[in-house]
């Protein structure tokens, strides 16, 4: 995630904000949608039922198989795109103007060559976390984002959009050929007789969990999508601050969130395959509370520090103050749907450890129908503020209904005991950054603005302390077990 975030800064401080940076926002839209959609449903849904499987002849067997659907479907959609690319151009971006839209085009014929690729890098990744190697994937991702991040910066000013994607595909091409050198060897080990057999009923449940994932998944991944779409007739711009900021705020969601949801994930299909729900819920439950307290605390980090953000932002990259000071609002505006999709993402993997893959459709539709009435809405009267207020409605309404599903799974967990634990790091939070922005304010009339955002941070950091402590004791304590 870092290293990640890293590139994006390099990206973000040579091109900052215009047509050229949102012809690639929008170019790259297309394989961000489909890694999205691939790692929200074939990424999740693999591990439970590989895990499923006891024998590791039978797990070998069903990814071979599974891999070569994928791939061929990835290949087929990288064909289409590139085939009717002009086509794709007008549907994403109307309101771009005819020069505008043959650069985004061209753009989009590099960004297609990425598809095959995130198609094998999301099986085999699945495939290794329910083998209980966690970390292997996140070492091929970081080898290749190094990599991406190296080529960019060495790019300096002379990067483009199109030096951009071409860095991102040698750093994707590379976490692919280390996943795959590692996935041969176990493969190769396990002989010829063992993956014979590529047929089985696992397989089956496999494209039945998936198959209504991925048809829902069209819609209710598209939100980057529409916003795009909407925002091209918003001015030029108005897209790379947006998806500056959803790019911020999907960066902090991952990293609250992936690392306990992906560490604890084959555990709790474990449980939930033993009947051991109530086990679930308490895993789920103190889970939930750390991600909320991780994300609580560094969006009050953010509205600590925004207006410094604000004031060198312009100094340290293209960005002018105006474009500066509309990105820093539309992230502020985010940050409380940062804290509500860290915890629905955390809900989500309930989901499909209980097979609800089709429960988790629906959910997944309406929720996005309610955000494209809102966003039109909003949007027409409010610009890109109306599209950031519009995720934040989405957002309150994905938890609430996930919160509304997982509670009727548990007879002891999600419950008022429950709730008032969350009240209580809400409540705790309140106080250590109400404080913190009355010190800055009181301060500042007798120093700097610098220096009283900074004795306001430090103040922030020793309440943060107290807030995650209960959270490093759980990690600490559950660890030594």
């Amino acid at each position: 995630m870092l290293t990640s975030m890293a590139i994006q800064l390099v990206i973000a401080a040579q091109l900052g904000v215009g047509a050229e940076r949102d012809a690639l926002f929008v170019a790259m839209s297309v394989p961000l949608f489909v890694n999205t959609l691939l790692v929200s449903t074939v990424g999740v849904v693999i591990t439970p039922v590989i895990v499923s499987q006891r024998s590791p002849v039978a797990q070998r067997s069903l990814i071979y198989r599974i891999i070569g659907w994928v791939v061929l479907g990835a290949v087929t959609l990288a064909i289409g795109t590139y085939v009717a690319r002009g086509f794709f151009v007008r549907i994403l971006a109307p309101g771009f103007v005819e020069a505008n839209q043959v650069r985004t085009a061209q753009l989009l014929t590099m960004a297609v060559v990425m598809l095959p690729i995130q198609a094998v890098t999301t099986v085999l990744g699945g495939f290794v976390i329910a083998q209980g190697r966690v970390l292997l994937p996140t070492a091929s991702l970081v080898s290749g984002s190094v990599v991406t991040f190296a080529l960019v910066l060495f790019a300096g000013s002379t990067l483009s959009a199109s030096l951009a994607i071409l860095a991102t595909l040698v750093g994707a091409s590379l976490t692919m050929l280390m996943q795959i050198s590692v996935f041969w060897k176990r493969l190769a080990t396990a002989g010829v007789a063992e993956v014979a057999n590529l047929h089985g009923p696992t397989v089956a449940t496999f494209y039945k969990q998936t198959a209504p994932l991925l048809i829902s998944g069209v819609v209710s991944r598209s939100v980057p999508l529409v916003e795009r779409n909407l925002a091209s007739s918003m001015g030029v711009g108005t897209i790379s601050c947006l998806g500056y900021a959803g790019y911020l705020m999907s960066f902090l969601v991952n990293a609250t969130t992936a690392p306990t949801a992906t560490a604890s994930f084959a555990r709790m299909c474990s449980l939930w395959n033993d009947g051991n729900r109530e086990e679930v819920g308490a895993l789920l439950e103190k889970n939930l509370k750390a991600v909320m307290s991780m994300a609580l605390c560094a969006a009050g980090a953010f509205f600590l520090l925004a207006p410094e953000f604000a004031r060198i932002l312009p100094k340290i990259s293209r960005f002018s103050v105006a474009d500066a000071q509309e990105l820093i609002d539309y992230c502020r505006i985010l940050m409380a749907s940062y804290c509500l999709l860290a915890c629905g993402g955390l809900l989500s993997r309930l989901f499909y450890v209980a097979g609800a893959s089709v429960r988790m459709a629906i959910l997944d539709c309406f929720t996005t129908v309610f955000y494209l009435v809102a966003a039109i809405c909003l949007g027409r009267y409010f610009g890109g503020y109306g599209l950031t207020v519009a995720i934040g409605f989405q957002s309150a309404l994905v938890v609430g209904l996930f919160v509304h599903w997982a509670r009727n799974q548990f007879v002891a967990h999600l419950r008022r005991d429950f709730y008032g634990a969350m009240g209580g790091i809400l409540f705790k939070w309140t106080v250590v950054l109400g404080a913190s922005l009355l010190a800055q304010r009181a301060v500042v009339i007798f120093t700097s603005t610098e220096a009283a955002t900074a004795l306001a941070f430090l103040m922030y950091l020793v309440g943060v302390v107290w807030i995650l402590f209960p959270v490093i004791r759980f990690q600490f304590s559950r660890a030594s077990e």
